[in-house]
């Protein structure tokens, strides 16, 4: 069942003995309902929103950077997932519990007057981007319409582009999303794996949706490995 809202009905209605990923606001309404038992655990899957490093301005660090210090984390936490307790900022693509896993985010809190700053010394001026999105998740529209309204405060215009699950796996398989929005984790609590998944260069880089490419970073990889 494609729908969050059809699987929370069926299981109201005692059609279904099991259902996965409802939204917080379904898994707070079936908290305490009869027969129903809601678990959540603190897992390692994360939603990641990721600039395409080939496309313009994205190509250029401090535009990503100013994006990284204005990112709205603290006002999703709290409005699309209702302030869980296993919901939280992971500091990077490893998880805590992750071997070598850091423990500081540079661009946590947000800072928008360093967003700013980083903008101008970059000499980017107001600019448009398309942010891919799959449109069976309901929440992660929720957290691009954060992401729009706290980046119009940069002059920069987020157009959410609400793609059916087809299109939005080309978009994004394909590496040719200008920003995309992904729910992913590292299955393998390895740093080398994990990092590489995300960062390194070849083949096995299959989660490299933004393009990065660093050759410092590929030594790293290839030492651990």
């Amino acid at each position: 069942m494609p729908s969050s809202a059809t699987r929370f009905q069926l299981l109201l209605a005692g059609a279904a003995h099991i259902v996965k990923e409802l939204d917080s606001r379904e898994r707070r309404q079936a908290t305490g309902k009869p027969g129903v038992q809601v678990v959540s655990i603190k897992g390692n899957e994360g939603i990641i929103f990721a600039l395409n490093n080939n496309v313009k301005p994205f190509d250029n660090v401090k535009v990503r950077q100013a994006i990284a210090h204005a990112a709205p984390v603290d006002e999703i936490i709290q409005t699309v997932y209702l302030g869980e307790p296993n919901v939280r900022l992971l500091k990077g693509y490893t998880p805590e519990n992750y071997p070598a896993a850091i423990d500081y985010w540079p661009y946590h809190p947000t800072n928008l007057e360093k967003a700013k700053a980083l903008l101008k010394e970059a000499g980017q001026g107001p600019f448009s981007f398309k942010l891919a999105q799959n449109g069976s998740r309901p929440e992660h529209e929720q957290v691009a319409i954060q992401i729009q309204t706290q980046l119009k405060k940069l002059d920069i215009d987020v157009q959410i582009d609400r793609l059916t699950p087809a299109k939005y796996q080309e978009q994004y398989f394909s590496r040719k999303a200008e920003a995309v929005l992904v729910q992913d984790a590292a299955w393998v609590a390895d740093p080398g794996y994990s990092l590489g998944l995300f960062f390194g260069s070849g083949p096995n880089s299959v989660a490299n949706w933004i393009n990065y490419t660093n050759s410092d970073v590929d030594a790293l990889l290839t030492q651990n490995a």
